[in-house]
């Protein structure tokens, strides 16, 4: 196996709600992807059809190898549960379970692209992890360095998430739905042992994703946000979003790599996106809703 190849290792855990559609997200990483994958895929509940389903997309799909090895979650079903199930926590398993570089991609996503690019992706010298920015947070952080209103609001939104997780630097906090790990760098740094303690989350409000960042904080490179585009980030695109940061997420709005489902609504659940009463004078973000909702559907 060449370095190249060893780069190209894809990592999904799922449970029995996730099962479906990590498969129809694996499906479109596999379709659209240039060249040999490495593919593990990790459930954590009994899932009697995987085998054949995996086998399927096998002999469909020649350049791709395909693992399963389940994980026994059974040792921490008494940890509090909190906004995500715990599956989503399982990830920071990792480190007893591979080596080497991985992208780990959460099941309710869709490539539309070929990955390569993000799989290529070169981290920063003294980074083991790589990951793209929350939107919210870049908005307000861009938002801040202006006056007015909108400005003061954003320095106290910043001010206010950073001293909840002790201070972290919010300029590099991620989201945790989509990333590269290089696992032998993070064994080097001395950081494996914290990363696989999950009954750590449990003090961080949204788990796995704030434990990460504050763990990585310091050692993390920012992708760009296309390649983990939640329902195409339509507020970036706002007229007082200042113009970098436009032009940052102009991919992720106009064309994302992946597009992520993030939140509660998925669009396997029904045919079309529920009414919400809060999105009558947001025709944007219910076209791209719509849109990316019929994309998953076909």
């Amino acid at each position: 196996m060449t370095a190249q190849d060893r780069n190209r290792h894809v990592v999904y855990f799922f449970d029995r709600g996730f099962y479906a559609c990590t498969l129809v997200s694996l499906h479109s990483v596999l379709a659209r992807t240039k060249g040999r994958l490495r593919i593990t895929l990790h459930p954590t509940a009994e899932a009697p059809d995987l085998a054949s389903d995996a086998a399927k997309l096998a002999a469909r799909f020649p350049d791709a190898s395909i693992e399963i090895r389940p994980v026994d979650i059974s040792p921490f079903e008494d940890l509090p549960q909190g906004p995500l199930p715990l599956t989503s926590r399982v990830r920071l398993l990792l480190p007893t379970l591979h080596d080497g570089r991985l992208l780990y991609i959460d099941g309710d996503t869709m490539a539309r692209k070929d990955i390569s690019p993000l799989l290529d992706t070169k981290l920063e010298e003294g980074t083991c992890v790589a990951g793209a920015p929350v939107p919210r947070v870049a908005l307000n952080l861009a938002l801040a360095k202006g006056t007015g209103w909108r400005a003061e609001r954003a320095r106290a939104k910043i001010a206010s998430q950073s001293a909840g997780l002790g201070g972290l630097d919010m300029t590099r906090y991620f989201n945790a739905g989509i990333m590269i790990f290089d696992l032998d760098r993070i064994a080097e740094m001395g950081l494996e042992n914290r990363m696989t303690d999950l009954r750590s989350t449990v003090d961080y409000h949204s788990r796995d994703q704030t434990y990460l960042n504050a763990l990585f904080n310091r050692h993390v490179t920012p992708f760009d946000p296309e390649w983990n585009s939640g329902w195409g980030e339509v507020r970036t695109g706002n007229p007082y979003v200042p113009a970098d940061t436009r032009a940052r997420f102009h991919m992720a709005r106009e064309n994302p790599g992946i597009l992520h489902y993030k939140g509660p609504e998925k669009p396997w659940s029904a045919p079309a996106p529920p009414f919400k009463a809060s999105l009558l004078l947001k025709p944007r973000v219910r076209r791209a809703r719509a849109k990316f909702w019929r994309e998953f559907q076909h």
